[in-house]
């Protein structure tokens, strides 16, 4: 049985959001609201990216993977970074069990010339005839730094929020700044059912 994810009708009318709710096995919520969660401060990936760290995928604007092959359902996934020099893992663990799916990639992060910050990402296959190739570029639109961070998709326009901890669901910034986008569909990834337990 699959838990719902529940948003409270005063809150959203207090804030003006428009609100629909779809479930096709995890919950979507369609908002429409005037705005952009973009800053002129570039944050900077070096100083969020770290070894041995999980970086929990809990919601976006997608329905499919954009980086394991198969595009598989983007549920109960998570980041997790292997090396100082960010090799790392995208994969997808609906239980303790065994995972679901699994692309072992590298990070390679860049910033705008003549700026030290890393204000992007380039995800590369890490091995196979394709190695060294780039599957997708990342920005790193907003982060706090200590509960999640908001990542923009370059080429298909899409975000996902990272939460740092499974327990912040939606109570974070990154939450608010994906729901201001105009006409964006917000699915919630991460349910409370995901495989949360200790491993690499």
């Amino acid at each position: 049985v699959l838990s719902v994810f529940l948003l409270s009708s005063k809150l959203f009318g207090r804030t003006g959001w428009k609100i629909t709710q779809l479930f096709v096995g995890f919950c979507m919520v369609i908002i429409s609201k005037a705005g952009n969660p973009s800053s002129n401060r570039p944050y900077d990936l070096s100083k969020l990216l770290q070894r041995a760290t999980n970086y929990f995928v809990y919601e976006g604007t997608f329905m499919k993977d954009k980086i394991i092959q198969g595009n598989p359902l983007p549920t109960c996934g998570r980041w997790f970074i292997v090396t100082d020099d960010l090799d790392a893992k995208r994969l997808y663990e609906p239980s303790q069990e065994a995972y679901a799916v699994e692309k072992k990639v590298q990070l390679v992060l860049e910033g705008e010339p003549g700026s030290s910050v890393k204000s992007s990402m380039k995800v590369n296959n890490y091995d196979g005839p394709q190695k060294g190739q780039t599957i997708v570029t990342m920005d790193l639109n907003y982060t706090d730094y200590q509960n999640c961070a908001l990542l923009y998709y370059r080429d298909s326009g899409d975000y996902e929020v990272w939460n740092f901890k499974l327990n912040f669901k939606i109570n974070t910034e990154c939450h608010r700044k994906l729901a201001e986008l105009p006409e964006k569909t917000l699915t919630v990834y991460y349910r409370d059912w995901c495989y949360a337990g200790p491993r690499g």
